[in-house]
């Protein structure tokens, strides 16, 4: 062979080996990476909680910022009844509204803290033991010899949450 036949072939080669690269390149898929999150370091949390407990479903809706500081700020709204609840632990101060929070009153700071603030930190608590996969969880609990289903959707860790969800006036 001469010289001029091997660079043809050389060429050719060269010329093959770099459309294959380049098929190869652009039919490859990464494997998917499965993204786990935690409410342990979350600094704001939003969720949606459905209790289902003899045959009725009562559904609330979670917002909280700052958490992990001692100016946790927890929106709960219960839809059900047009009803809002927000406690602001850095100001110790308690508003409820019974039309989705277009007007707003100010309420007992220990009463709405026993109750709604109860619930928020029960919830949390029990967000401890997800996955961090998807975003549902489910799990039982029994109060009062009562046994409730319950799952908390719609789990987001870390939103950016509008100002405006826990304005007051």
């Amino acid at each position: 062979m001469n010289k001029k036949t091997i660079y043809i072939i050389v060429a050719v080669l060269v010329v093959i080996i770099v459309v294959a690269a380049a098929a190869i390149a652009l039919t490859y898929k990464a494997p998917a990476k499965t993204v786990t999150v935690s409410v342990a370091k979350a600094t704001s949390l939003q969720f949606a909680v459905n209790a289902t407990s003899a045959g009725t479903t009562t559904t609330l809706n979670f917002a909280g910022e700052n958490i992990g500081t001692s100016n946790l700020i927890v929106r709960i709204d219960y839809p059900a009844y047009n009803m809002s609840f927000i406690l602001n632990y850095g100001t110790q101060k308690a508003s409820s509204s019974l039309n989705s929070g277009t007007t707003w009153t100010s309420d007992v700071w220990a009463t709405d803290l026993s109750s709604w603030g109860a619930r928020w930190t029960g919830e949390v608590t029990a967000l401890g033991n997800w996955n961090g996969k998807g975003t549902t969880y489910t799990y039982t609990s029994t109060s009062a010899g009562v046994t409730s289903s319950i799952t908390i959707y719609n789990i987001s860790v870390n939103p950016k949450l509008a100002a405006s969800l826990f304005q007051t006036s």
